[in-house]
């Protein structure tokens, strides 16, 4: 399993960093013949995306499970039902879907090349739970409890999503074995042999001219630190404070949020390797 992060820092979601309370997860699928998680991020990545946000994307070109908000941030992933919305408990991620699909109303599809669409819908679907079995041991998820682990359709019918086929559609359209059932049956042999999940690779955000660039922590008052949180903004709790961090010491920045207040660095040397967030008021560039 590999997972990129790659969080969505210009979406109105990101922004709103509203927190999560993890009880379940969710499995979505794009409902559009796009394989690249990249594409969805690019046109998710902004200001103006004000209707959707997930956890997660899973390319179907590569079956790289991209991460795209904070585990335990609350994310716009599955609108609400009669019951209310499982955005308020549940992970949402999404499966994208193989190109050589054509949508033709709903649901329905055709299939241009069906073997291409069965390995891609199989790569997704194989990903997706390594991913859920990593979760559901991360936040004591049993998938043999009712609404632990459900697709956007079930939720639906349990009232906490909105009105929605996927994934099944998908796996049913392609004639593969798939359903949630076995997805679930699935998770939970994976659990009993878990892989262990890779620390996320930070990519960079949105200043390519920054990626790789080394700088400098500037002189600190005394008894002043450097504190590196898990998110761009003063509201994120601390991942380390650094208080003996002195002028000159070095670090890599690999991005900067929207605005270029805060820089995504790594501090490594003298017993750190952190990854985290840190206001660029206390930072100069080399």
């Amino acid at each position: 399993m590999q997972i990129t992060e790659s969080f969505l820092t210009a979406c109105p979601c990101y922004q709103e960093g509203a927190p999560l309370n993890v009880s379940g997860l969710m499995l979505h699928s794009v409902g559009t013949a796009q394989p690249s998680a990249e594409v969805f991020i690019k046109k998710w990545n902004k200001p103006t995306h004000t209707r959707s946000c997930v956890h997660g994307f899973i390319d179907a070109n590569t079956g790289v499970i991209y991460q795209t908000l904070p585990w335990t941030m609350r994310a716009w992933h599955c609108g609400k039902g009669t019951n209310g919305s499982a955005n308020n408990t549940h992970i949402g991620v999404e499966m994208c879907e193989p190109a050589s699909i054509k949508y033709t109303g709903g649901s329905k599809f055709t299939v241009e090349n069906l073997e291409d669409a069965q390995a891609a819908a199989t790569r997704t679907y194989n990903a997706a739970v390594e991913l859920f079995a990593a979760l559901a041991l991360k936040f004591g998820i049993d998938p043999n409890t009712p609404g632990a682990i459900i697709s956007h359709s079930e939720g639906h019918k349990l009232g906490v999503a909105s009105n929605h086929a996927d994934p099944e559609h998908l796996w049913r359209g392609l004639s593969l074995p798939f359903t949630m059932d076995t997805f679930r049956k699935d998770v939970a042999e994976k659990m009993k042999k878990p892989t262990p999940t890779p620390t996320p690779t930070p990519q960079e955000i949105t200043a390519p001219a920054f990626t790789s660039v080394i700088g400098k922590v500037k002189q600190l008052a005394k008894g002043d630190s450097l504190n590196v949180r898990t998110g761009p903004g003063t509201t994120y709790p601390n991942v380390q404070a650094f208080p003996k961090l002195e002028s000159g010491n070095g670090f890599e920045i690999c991005g900067t949020d929207q605005s270029r207040k805060w820089l995504y660095i790594h501090i490594a040397g003298a017993g750190y390797d952190t990854f985290g967030w840190v206001s660029g008021r206390y930072v100069e560039l080399a």
